[in-house]
């Protein structure tokens, strides 16, 4: 299916928020820090998406990678350490963040 929005924006998120944008639910082990609730940073207007992965005009021009079995990968959409907070729910515990994109019409 394809958005009817007009923008958008890639956010990094922790793997909780992945792991609800991917499964609409939370894995059994599932802990957050001090206030972080799931993407609750982001301010969505009516019928705003976020989607995991990002869009191809946003990917690095030297994104491709290859694995150890010499498949060519894209590694551009996952930071392996950050020291900055989810961008969606503002967890501040350093880690590994993903790519999401949000799909937005810009208010007029």
């Amino acid at each position: 299916m394809r958005s009817t929005k007009t923008e958008t924006m890639t956010l990094w998120v922790c793997f909780n928020c992945a792991n609800l944008l991917a499964n609409a639910e939370y894995p059994d082990d599932f802990t957050m820090g001090v206030d972080s609730v799931p993407l609750s940073a982001i301010d969505f207007a009516a019928g705003d998406e976020i989607t995991l992965g990002m869009m191809w005009e946003d990917h690095t021009s030297n994104c491709v990678a290859l694995t150890s079995d010499g498949e060519e990968q894209c590694n551009c959409e996952t930071i392996d350490f950050s020291t900055h907070p989810c961008d969606a729910c503002n967890d501040p515990y350093a880690g590994d963040r993903l790519a999401a994109t949000l799909w937005y019409t810009p208010e007029p």
